[in-house]
Order: C-alpha cells, then sequence, then structure tokens
C-alpha cells in the first residue's frame, strides 16, 4: 500500500494475506483499533480538506513551535481536550455502541464501517465536536501517545 507500511503476501495455496511488521509483533487488531480505524476513515476527506483550506492562506505555521511548515511535514491535530480518542469514546457512549458487535470492510488495507450510515454519523458527530489544527509532524508525534484515553485499574461505571 503506497500509504501505509502493509503489503500482500502470497501464500503457498495462491490466496493472498495481508502482512505488516505491526501486525507481525503485535497481532491482529482488537475490535477498539477496528473501530477507532475506520472512524479515522469516516473522517479522512474532511481532514484533507480542512488541510487545503489552511493551505491556500500560506505560510502556514505549526499551532504549538510556530515554526512555518509545508504540505509533507505537517499533520491535522485535534485540540485538546477533544482529541481524537475523546471524541471516539464520546461518540461510543453516546450511541450506546458494542464495538464487539460492529462488522468492518477492508480494502486495500483501510478499514471502514460495513454499515455507511455509521460512518456518516460519526463523521457529523466528528464536525460538531472537534477543534482542529495544522501542527509539525514531529510535534504531533510528541504528543500523540500523551492524549489517548486508556483505562486505568482505577476507573469505574456507574
Amino acid at each position: 500500500y503506497k500509504s501505509t507500511k502493509c503489503f500482500y503476501v502470497t501464500l503457498a495455496d495462491n490466496t493472498q494475506e495481508i502482512f505488516s511488521y505491526r501486525l507481525a509483533v503485535n497481532g491482529s487488531l482488537s475490535n477498539e483499533q477496528l473501530f477507532n480505524n475506520a472512524c479515522r476513515e469516516s473522517i479522512s476527506q474532511r481532514l484533507k480538506s480542512f488541510k487545503k483550506k489552511v493551505f491556500k492562506n500560506r505560510p502556514v505555521k505549526c499551532a504549538i513551535s510556530t515554526k512555518e511548515l509545508e504540505w509533507e511535514e505537517s499533520h491535522v491535530d485535534h485540540k485538546n481536550p477533544l482529541t481524537f480518542s475523546v471524541i471516539v469514546k464520546a461518540f461510543i457512549t453516546m450511541n450506546n455502541l458494542d464495538v464487539n458487535k460492529i462488522d468492518y470492510v477492508e480494502n486495500d488495507g483501510i478499514v471502514s464501517f460495513k454499515e455507511k450510515n455509521l460512518s456518516i454519523s460519526f463523521d457529523e458527530f466528528h464536525k460538531k465536536m472537534a477543534v482542529l489544527r495544522i501542527v509539525s509532524k514531529e510535534e504531533n508525534l510528541k504528543r500523540s501517545g500523551s492524549s489517548r484515553v486508556k483505562p486505568t485499574s482505577k476507573d469505574f461505571l456507574l
């Protein structure tokens, strides 16, 4: 795949299977990861449009470091506290979804919701919630893990 680190492997029986080093090390994606990936795919066009719109007014500066950026060295970031992870968790909760019961389709390594209405619903929800900004790849990757919503042993549900 051009935009991923995945490729197909042809097996001895002439069938093809997707392969990536992450899948080889970590195993198959969890239902939560599949849901997350399908949510990202649901908003991918909106994020591309946002980035194109911002880059029409050059120069573009990183919202964190204020360094001038070119297209290739920039990412679209969800500003805290409504990070992408928080928006996904809120969507799941508000719609009372069980991520273990959702069906997906995979096409060229891209995971999407099988039910198109779920994709549309997430896109609309995201549109209302997200505060987007352009940041450098370095700044985005530095902060990516720290803003994910991770369950802890001290979490309790009502």
